[in-house]
C-alpha cells in the first residue's frame, strides 16, 4: 500500500507503501497490512459488534469502521465498494468514481472528488504467499499520514547522465577541475525506510543480484545525519537496486541523497537543504547535485552547481543507455598520465545552443583503454544510427534517440530512459 501526499503541482510530499491481505465481507472481515520488508504494520478486524485496530502494541476499539479505516490507511475508503472493486464489480460509492478497465491486467483505480481534498486510489493485484490473495495499493492525494511517520516506502533515487564532461585543470591538492551538465533520468532505485527507536542503522538488499557493501552510501549517509544532528533514532533501509554500479550514473550518490532527504523527514529533523548538502558533500562530490534536485551546470570539483534555466533548460528527450558488464576504477582514470586536463572553458550559453550535441567526455579515451567494452558499446550504438558517448567515469554509454527503439540482445544491460525536469523529492527539503 503506497500512500502519497501531493503538492499543488502534483509532486509527492510524502509516500509509503505496503502489501495487504483482505479477508471476509464488508460486514465481518479482517485487513492485515505489511511493510515491504515483511513486518506487520496494522491489523484491522470488524464484525456487527464493532471494529478493532491494532498498530504495534496499541489497540483501538470503535463503533465506527470507517474511522478506523481512515486511521489505518490515512484516508476514508468505502469498505463495501472496496470489496466490490477487488472482485471486479464497479460498485459506486458517494464521491468516488472507480475505473476497472484494466482489471483483467490486475489494475484498479478509483478517484474521490467529493468531499475535498481529492484522493486517488490505485491497486495492483499481485500473487502472494498468503491463504487468499494480497494486493499492493497506491493512494494519492492530498491525504494525511499517521503522525509521527514510522515508515516511508517506494522512495525514488534517480540516476544521472553527464551530457559532457570536460577536465579544465588540476588543483595543487590533486583534485581535478571540471565542467559538466548533470541530467536526471528516470532509471532509478527504490528505497524503503522504517524508523526504529534504537540508534542502529541496518540495510537489506531487496533486488540486487550482486551483494552490496555492508557500509554502503545509504548506511554512511544515515550515520552522517545522526552524527551531524545528535539524533538517537535509527532506521532499517530496504534497497531495491536497479541502477548499475560502476556506471558513471551516480547511483550510490543518489541513494545517499535520498537517504538524507527521507531520514530528515522520518526523524523530523527539519534540516534545510544547505545543511543536507554540507553533510552530503562529505559522502561524495555528486551528492549535493541530487539534493539540489534540478538539472544543472556543474563546475569546480563538482561543488559549483548552477540550475539550467531559460534557454539552457533541457528539452524533454529520450535516451538509450547501455552498461557493459565491466566496471571501472575511477582513480585509475584520473591518475592516468594520458588524461586530457586542459580543455578550454565552456559557457552555459554555448551549451544552450546545442543541448544534446555539445562537448565531449575527456575521461572516455582513458576509460576505453582500460575497458575496451566501452568503445564496443559506442560502436554498437553507432551501427544503430546513434551518436553515443560515455557518461561520467563510465562504463555506461548513452545516446539520444527520437523514439522508443528495440536494441538487439547483447551482453550488456540496456534501458530506454527519459530525462526528468526535477528530482521527484525536490520539495522534501526547504531552501
Amino acid at each position: 500500500m503506497a500512500l502519497q501526499i501531493l503538492n499543488p503541482d502534483g509532486s509527492p510530499q510524502d509516500s509509503w507503501s505496503a502489501s495487504f491481505q483482505l479477508q471476509g465481507t464488508p460486514s465481518a472481515g479482517q485487513l492485515d497490512i505489511f511493510s515491504p520488508l515483511g513486518s506487520q504494520l496494522a491489523l484491522l478486524h470488524w464484525s456487527p459488534d464493532g471494529a478493532w485496530l491494532r498498530q504495534g502494541s496499541e489497540e483501538t476499539a470503535s463503533d465506527s469502521l470507517p474511522a478506523l479505516i481512515e486511521r489505518s490507511l490515512g484516508t476514508a475508503v468505502p469498505i463495501e465498494a472496496f470489496f466490490a472493486w477487488l472482485q471486479g464489480h464497479p460498485l459506486q460509492a458517494q464521491g468516488w468514481h472507480a475505473d476497472l478497465g484494466q482489471y483483467t491486467q490486475g489494475r484498479i483505480s478509483a478517484r474521490r472528488t467529493d468531499p475535498l481534498p481529492q484522493a486517488q486510489l490505485k491497486i495492483i493485484l499481485l500473487p502472494a504467499p498468503y491463504a487468499t490473495r494480497a494486493w499492493r495499493v497506491f493512494c494519492a492525494n492530498p491525504l494525511s499520514l499517521p503522525s509521527p511517520m514510522r515508515t516511508l516506502y517506494d522512495v525514488p533515487a534517480p540516476a544521472k547522465l553527464n551530457l559532457f564532461l570536460h577536465i579544465t585543470g588540476r588543483r595543487s591538492d590533486g583534485y581535478h577541475l571540471l565542467q559538466s551538465v548533470f541530467m536526471l533520468i528516470d532509471w532509478q532505485d527504490q528505497l524503503h525506510f522504517e524508523r526504529t527507536a534504537s540508534p542502529t542503522i541496518s540495510r537489506s538488499d531487496l533486488a540486487s543480484t550482486t551483494a552490496l557493501p555492508t557500509d554502503d552510501l545509504c548506511v554512511r549517509a544515515a550515520r552522517a545525519l545522526q552524527a551531524a544532528t545528535g539524533c538517537t533514532q535509527g532506521a532499517h533501509i530496504g534497497l531495491e537496486k536497479s541502477i548499475p554500479a560502476q556506471a558513471g550514473m551516480g547511483g550510490g550518490s543518489s541513494n545517499a541523497a535520498t537517504t538524507l532527504l527521507a531520514l530528515n523527514r522520518l526523524w523530523q529533523l527539519h534540516l534545510p537543504r544547505a545543511d543536507l548538502e554540507r553533510i552530503g558533500l562529505t559522502l561524495g562530490a555528486d551528492v549535493p547535485f541530487f539534493l539540489r534536485g534540478r538539472n544543472a551546470w556543474v563546475e569546480g570539483v563538482g561543488e559549483q552547481i548552477t540550475p539550467l534555466t531559460g534557454a539552457a533548460t533541457l528539452p524533454p528527450a529520450r535516451f538509450i543507455v547501455l552498461k557493459p558488464q565491466a566496471g571501472l576504477d575511477t582513480g585509475k582514470i584520473f591518475s592516468s598520465p594520458s588524461l586530457q586536463r586542459a580543455t578550454k572553458l565552456a559557457t552555459i550559453a554555448g551549451f544552450a545552443a546545442d543541448h544534446y550535441g555539445f562537448g565531449h567526455n575527456d575521461l572516455q579515451p582513458v576509460a576505453s583503454s582500460l575497458c575496451p567494452e566501452i568503445q564496443s558499446a559506442i560502436a554498437f550504438l553507432g551501427q544503430q544510427g546513434f551518436a553515443a558517448k560515455m557518461t561520467g567515469s563510465g562504463s555506461a554509454v548513452f545516446a539520444k534517440i527520437e523514439q522508443t527503439t528495440c536494441i538487439a540482445s547483447t551482453a550488456w544491460q540496456s534501458k530506454v530512459c527519459e530525462n526528468l525536469q526535477k528530482h521527484p523529492l525536490l520539495e522534501w527539503a526547504q531552501d
